[in-house]
């Protein structure tokens, strides 16, 4: 069973006889391990297929529930778009474990593209330490990355079980742009722009920034030129 493999070393493979704390661990240590013979993370969709997979097998054998009970708090949070890991000079960064479905990218693949959001050592703004304090305070019953924010924070957890809307999503840029009184409005779309055109800017291959920005010709990267 692949389950053994992530269990190596353990007292037992008997994994279905853990305590709730010890296989919540377990779990969490699957999600993030496991591969496929290619060495690569499995797509989202896979891996919550394993997670079904392995909740109807435990409900059969004990009465618990890893995809709702509040004792699998940490293994719910690692079903995600996301995941943090080191490059090999052991930097920090944040990559994507799949593409999205958008118009630039419309088939979900095994892995995404390379894109990757790497750590700022020593940096009180290290986009990486930002990123894990932010993912450990969302709603593990919510598998959404943006969600509403609750009234008042509940046992380390500060957003509700409810995703953020479309429109509120949409309108970040612009609402940031008002209460920072900036010189003008911006739109969720300047970031696109502005990294094109900085990344550009520093001679960066062409290739490697529409691995970023899911572009899917250069031709299409100069509508970006000009001025950020």
């Amino acid at each position: 069973m692949w389950m053994q493999k992530i269990l190596r070393g353990k007292p037992t493979l008997d994994f279905e006889s853990y305590e709730d704390e010890q296989l919540d661990d377990v779990l969490v240590k699957f999600y993030m391990e496991t591969r496929n013979k290619n060495g690569d993370m499995y797509k989202k969709s896979t891996m919550q297929s394993y997670r079904q997979g392995l909740q109807r097998h435990l409900s059969e054998t004990r009465d618990i529930d890893i995809l709702r009970s509040d004792n699998f708090k940490k293994s719910k949070k690692h079903i995600n778009d996301f995941a943090v890991q080191p490059d090999p000079e052991g930097t920090l960064y944040v990559y994507k474990t799949h593409d999205e479905l958008t118009k630039n990218h419309q088939t979900d693949s095994e892995k995404s593209s390379d894109g990757r959001m790497y750590e700022i050592k020593g940096s009180d703004r290290c986009p990486v330490r930002s990123f894990v304090k932010y993912i450990c305070r969302l709603n593990p019953k919510c598998n959404k990355l943006f969600q509403q924010p609750k009234s008042a924070a509940k046992e380390g957890i500060y957003y509700d079980n409810i995703p953020l809307g479309h429109n509120k999503l949409g309108n970040y840029m612009n609402e940031i742009s008002k209460a920072a009184n900036l010189s003008r409005e911006y739109t969720n779309h300047s970031y696109r722009a502005t990294t094109v055109h900085i990344l550009d800017e520093t001679q960066i291959p062409s290739r490697t920034i529409m691995s970023v920005t899911g572009h899917k010709s250069e031709a299409s990267l100069k509508t970006y030129s000009g001025k950020t």
